[in-house]
């Protein structure tokens, strides 16, 4: 027997089966900004805005959000470019494949998949958590313990049926997403205005000092440089953005999407500076530090009014919502991406022939999230701190992909180009580049004594199981020419409708 490789036509070796479904396009344009600006505003600061102004004081919390805001704009724009180049799901796993291969690719496709996975385990604690404080009664007695906090059997059952109900919302297709996130945002800026009116205007500017934190040293920028380097990952709607532009009903003009883009960028960071200032202005520093929700307590306390705890508590529910539902979606679009570009499994590039979403997808989402979530409330400091990691790294990763395709692909992104190229493009990456290395810097330090950072555990943990996925799916990524990867990637061809590679003839001699 002698092995004799086959040379025939690449047509003739073509193995094809049934193309999948596409994606159905539901999402409208302003549907596209509920869907961003509802993952922008979220939940933290119904959380963390005491932890905030305690650590930076309260204009120091309140610089650090502006310009964390601000200076990602020259970040947000480089995704408008790519973006409207490379309009498919996947976002930055499409930019880095177009600019340094699938390699690369699949390094940036899994960092973000681990950032909308892990969100979506950080609000399934988070609605558990305030669920909890909203009716008591409800928490019932303790399951289990992690690290001294105890997930009792109502905790347990609200992340449970919250899991259930965003992953049913996913599963019914991306209208049902956009509508349930269109009234859920919109709800939710109509409270926060009204928390934001009651605070500035019936607190007091005397609780607004320190107006900086000179606990350090004396060295008043030290609190406010800790919550500056935490921002991208309270700003990472803008990573969530491209994974719905391929589910528009009409593609937006570059320039509306650039407008958008920094819309939501300036709109949320004043969001941010309103709320820390009314918060900061409803109750004493002290006060707020010491107090699990914060917003709700301050807000209460100056309307002297239990309802009005409720009311904030309300509106963080639909913070939630509106972050947990985009998160979920977004995670879906990036596994499909990576399905379809036969670099992990085809079952999750299946799309239901109904409702036009990747239904396995959106389901794993759902189960892995919802096991991410039993770790309980000692997870969300970890998901933050991890999160700052991989936003920053995903936003070096867009900025240099930008500087490559230029240069490989000059004609891609002719659409639309950032302006002041290459001085914006490089100061994103600049600052990104330094937000990587501080973030890493601060989670080594405020670590326990001698042992690693849970953040860089879990990051590595992650990484484990990508590796050993890359090299279970070798077999698939090699059956396919490069150039139809590339054609699956840009959705040019269906899903079962590409080449397999020639494989060596087994004949007599």
């Amino acid at each position: 027997m002698a092995l004799h490789e086959a040379e025939q036509q690449e047509s003739a070796d073509r193995q094809v089966t049934g193309p999948q479904p596409a994606l159905r396009r539901d999402i409208r344009l302003s549907q596209l900004f509920t869907y961003s600006f509802g993952f922008l505003v979220g939940f933290g600061w119904i959380v963390l805005t005491g932890q905030w102004i305690s650590t930076a004081g309260s204009a120091g919390a309140a610089l650090a959000f502006l310009m964390g805001g601000l200076l990602l704009v020259p970040v947000g724009l480089c995704y408008v470019e790519l973006a409207t180049a490379f309009p498919y799901p996947g976002g930055e796993f499409v930019y880095a494949y177009h600019a340094f291969g699938k390699g690369v690719a699949f390094i940036a496709g899994w960092v973000l998949l681990f950032l909308f996975v892990s969100l979506t385990a950080f609000e399934t604690v988070a609605a558990a958590w305030l669920v909890t404080v909203l009716i008591p009664p409800i928490s019932g007695p303790p399951l289990y313990q992690v690290l001294g906090f105890e997930v009792t059997w109502g905790m347990a059952a609200i992340m449970l049926a919250g899991a259930t109900f965003i992953t049913a919302v996913n599963y019914r297709g991306s209208r049902v997403m956009a509508r349930a996130q269109d009234f859920v945002t919109w709800i939710l800026v109509l409270t926060t205005l009204i928390i934001i009116v009651c605070g500035l205007s019936l607190g007091q500017p005397a609780n607004l000092d320190p107006l900086f934190d000179s606990s350090v040293d004396n060295w008043p920028l030290y609190g406010m440089l800790a919550i500056f380097i935490t921002t991208p990952v309270w700003y990472s709607g803008i990573n969530a953005l491209p994974q719905a532009l391929s589910e528009l009903k009409s593609s937006p003009r570059p320039r509306t999407l650039s407008r958008l883009v920094t819309a939501m960028l300036v709109g949320s960071s004043i969001f941010y500076v309103l709320i820390i200032f009314a918060v900061g202005m409803s109750e004493s520093r002290e006060t707020l530090a010491s107090a699990d929700f914060a917003t709700a307590f301050a807000i209460g306390r100056v309307l002297n009014s239990d309802w009005a705890v409720k009311l904030v508590l309300g509106a963080g529910l639909l913070g939630i919502v509106s972050t947990w539902n985009a998160a979920h979606f977004a995670a879906s679009r990036v596994l499909y991406a990576l399905s379809r570009a036969h670099l992990v499994s085809a079952t999750f590039s299946r799309v239901h022939e109904r409702n036009g979403c990747p239904h396995r997808a959106v389901l794993f989402v759902g189960a892995f999230g919802l096991l991410g979530a039993s770790g309980g409330i000692p997870m969300i400091g970890a998901i933050v701190n991890s999160g700052v990691i991989v936003v920053s790294v995903l936003f070096v990763l867009t900025c240099a992909s930008l500087f490559r395709v230029r240069r490989k692909l000059p004609s891609a992104t002719a659409a639309y180009r950032v302006p002041g190229y290459p001085w914006v493009p490089l100061f994103g990456l600049c600052y990104a580049g330094c937000t990587v290395v501080f973030s890493l810097i601060v989670t080594w330090t405020s670590r326990t004594s001698g042992q690693i950072p849970a953040e860089w555990f879990a990051l590595s943990i992650w990484f484990v199981l990508g590796l050993l996925l890359w090299l279970a799916a070798q077999q698939r990524r090699n059956a396919i020419l490069e150039t139809d990867r590339a054609r699956l990637i840009r959705n040019e061809i269906a899903t079962g409708a590409v080449a397999t590679q020639p494989k060596p003839a087994v004949t007599a001699d």
